[in-house]
């Protein structure tokens, strides 16, 4: 982040809280009547309304549909659009307002919340945002205030916003920040203290802590059973076979460092100057609806093989039949209840698993059937619905 945006960003933050105080007396008065509709709503045995906000991922976009297959209100909300997650995937994306610089000024966050908290009963979190802009006061009032006024907060890691270097080195040979300096990841991801803090807060003040995968590390007390990361295999139908000429290998990252991409593709070359017949499909920036069809045209997908965790691009690949390479470090990561099927893959037998799976289309065949039932177990829309649904129940 340049300097030019950290001043903006701190002056927005120090703005939106300036304004959050001077309304504080408004929420205390609101407060009798936000209780009063819970109340009701309760004992008409009304179900809660749900918000998912405000990280523009397509994982919230499919928690949503799993939450309304239970019968819940539910919808999603965010500030910005990644150039790979389509704008129409989400039910109220304000990023046209607020890219208006005297709109942003002048109508700030806290009109969405003002909203939002009439509107809603639970709110879907991230450790690192909620409604408000992430820094200043007004972030850290935001689930005190919602506690006050009897909403309930979950907040769900999604992994910079709760991994501090110091853990992440610790956790082994290998991890996501294998591939970076100190340098680096204080310009890209912040300081220890600043995520150890906000990770403090959340689990402080927020209803349920949610995390999941490498991500428990960082969030000592949080629910780990959820494995919240859900897809619609309605619409991801599985491609088993591609009658592909060479052997296609897919990767695809925003975040080269990240998952070892530079080694992934040493390996390529290795194989391709030994004689294997084999396609490197590299995908960046791309939209979900394009990678997706990308996806199908894929052998082998190649996910990530520093980490220790897999992340949600397995879990699409294996909804589509796909055998997945990714670094798999502890058990404890993964389901107690099914055995996942990706081939755990570190740089150490990266070049080995691939010629394994290169030389065996009926392995490949295999593996791909095990990785669609257990996204059909673990991951579909009526197994991550079910799973919330016993969490509102509990909480509501």
């Amino acid at each position: 982040m340049s300097n030019l945006k950290k001043l903006e960003s701190f002056l927005y933050g120090s703005y939106q809280g300036l304004i959050f105080v001077l309304f504080l007396p408004l929420f205390f008065i609101l407060m009798p009547f936000l209780w009063l509709d819970k109340f009701l709503r309760k004992y008409f045995l009304k179900k809660p309304r749900i918000l998912w906000a405000p990280m523009p991922i397509i994982s919230i976009h499919y928690n949503s549909k799993a939450d309304r297959l239970f019968g819940y209100k539910s919808d999603t909300l965010v500030y910005k659009n990644y150039i790979i997650t389509e704008s129409s995937l989400f039910d109220y994306n304000l990023e046209k307002i607020f890219k208006n610089r005297i709109f942003y000024l002048f109508v700030p966050h806290l009109l969405v919340f003002f909203w939002a908290v009439l509107k809603y009963d639970i709110f879907h979190f991230f450790y690192n945002q909620g409604l408000f802009f992430p820094s200043g006061i007004a972030h850290f009032l935001e689930l005190p205030i919602l506690k006050l006024m009897g909403k309930k907060t979950i907040i769900c890691a999604y992994g910079s916003d709760v991994r501090t270097e110091k853990i992440t080195r610790n956790l082994g040979k290998y991890h996501f920040y294998f591939d970076y300096s100190h340098e680096e990841i204080l310009k890209e991801i912040g300081p220890d203290l600043k995520i150890e803090k906000r990770v403090n807060h959340v689990l402080k003040y927020a209803t349920v802590s949610i995390s999941a995968y490498d991500m428990i590390e960082y969030t000592p007390g949080s629910k780990n059973d959820v494995f919240y990361w859900s897809v619609d295999t309605k619409e991801w139908k599985p491609v088993y076979e591609t009658n592909n000429k060479k052997i296609v290998i897919l990767h695809a990252t925003n975040q080269k460092k990240y998952k070892g991409t530079r080694f992934l593709i040493e390996a390529i070359k290795r194989l391709k100057k030994e004689g294997y017949q084999i396609e490197y499909i590299f995908i960046e920036k791309t939209t979900n609806k394009e990678a997706r069809e990308l996806y199908k045209k894929a052998d082998i997908i190649a996910e990530q093989f520093l980490g220790g965790s897999h992340g949600y691009f397995a879990i699409e690949a294996m909804a589509l039949g796909k055998p997945v390479l990714s670094y798999l470090a502890k058990k404890e990561y993964l389901p107690s209840w099914a055995e996942c099927p990706i081939v755990n893959t570190s740089l150490d037998n990266l070049y080995d698993n691939l010629v394994m799976l290169i030389k065996d289309k009926n392995l490949r065949q295999e593996l791909g059937k095990k990785g669609r039932e257990y996204v059909e177990k673990v991951y579909s829309l009526e197994k991550v619905g079910q799973r919330f649904d016993a969490i509102y129940k509990s909480i509501w």
